[in-house]
């Protein structure tokens, strides 16, 4: 029985089954924010099958590139289980194509250069590094890139784009949310980092900074959100949501040290990212 739980969580985490599902979940709550629930399940199934594509096979990528032994356990188990990876990654490839030709094809204006620099994140372009390798970019282009999935797609879906000067607060505040929340997987990996000779932010703030930085941000974020959602007063509950989660997210990211486990990242730091789902299901059912 334990080796069966050990199975499926190495298989969630490692697998970023648990990724997706949070990339999923961010979708379908700014669908229901825009007010577009008719495209809400296609659209988060899609994100879903996109995101689980796209980080297996930046990781299969960067095994491949990796001379030596991978130093953790999470990559010593995509490492050993590529193949199985090889395999989810075709079957949902089909599966996000299907769920594509569902939805408005306006979309691709976002998905195409998505789609690029996903591929250009891990892979060199001739003379010009991969995006990984650039110093203390990566984050910044995470950020963007899970506000344009997460947040543009549901906003260019609802043809909304210019009615709310909110929309661009909004966008800026989900991209450093994520950002945020990237900031400890820098921490993480600073090791595995500095063999690879890439440069991040954690490396140059090193632990405790790089931390506060993070709970701080988290802070300015929460009352951001707050005071947003008194000028969304329709979607009032899906904007505090936010806030709140901001909030949770300081004392998880405060906890960070050096003896922390693979689980804690991939499992506890993750689910920052689900959090504002939850809160919005458990204030909607409340108020």
């Amino acid at each position: 029985m334990k080796a069966t739980i050990i199975h499926f969580s190495n298989f969630l985490f490692y697998g970023n089954v648990f990724v997706s599902l949070c990339a999923a979940s961010l979708t379908y709550l700014n669908c229901l924010f825009f007010g577009v629930d008719q495209f809400a399940f296609h659209l988060s199934l899609f994100i879903f099958c996109a995101t689980n594509v796209a980080y297996n096979f930046q990781r299969l990528f960067r095994i491949r590139k990796t001379n030596s032994t991978p130093s953790s356990a999470r990559l010593n188990w995509i490492k050993k289980h590529k193949n199985h990876l090889l395999l989810m990654n075709f079957l949902l490839s089909g599966l996000a194509f299907y769920c594509l030709i569902l939805l408005p094809m306006k979309v691709l204006v976002i998905l195409i250069p998505i789609g690029f620099i996903s591929f250009w994140y891990v892979v060199d372009l001739k003379s010009i590094p991969a995006i990984r390798s650039i110093p203390f970019i990566k984050l910044f282009v995470i950020g963007i890139t899970w506000s344009l999935s997460t947040f543009g797609l549901p906003l260019m879906i609802s043809n909304s784009l210019y009615c709310s000067k909110n929309y661009a607060i909004l966008f800026l505040s989900i991209t450093f949310y994520v950002i945020l929340q990237t900031i400890p997987f820098d921490i993480r990996d600073i090791d595995y980092d500095t063999e690879l000779k890439i440069k991040t932010l954690a490396q140059r703030l090193g632990v405790k900074k790089s931390k506060l930085l993070s709970a701080t941000g988290f802070l300015t974020l929460s009352i951001t959100f707050y005071l947003i959602s008194f000028h969304e007063l329709s979607t009032q509950i899906i904007v505090q949501s936010y806030a709140i989660s901001s909030l949770l997210a300081i004392p998880l990211i405060l906890a960070i040290n050096p003896h922390k486990k693979e689980y804690y990242y991939s499992g506890v730091i993750e689910s920052i990212l689900l959090f504002p789902f939850l809160i919005h299901l458990f204030l909607s059912k409340v108020f």
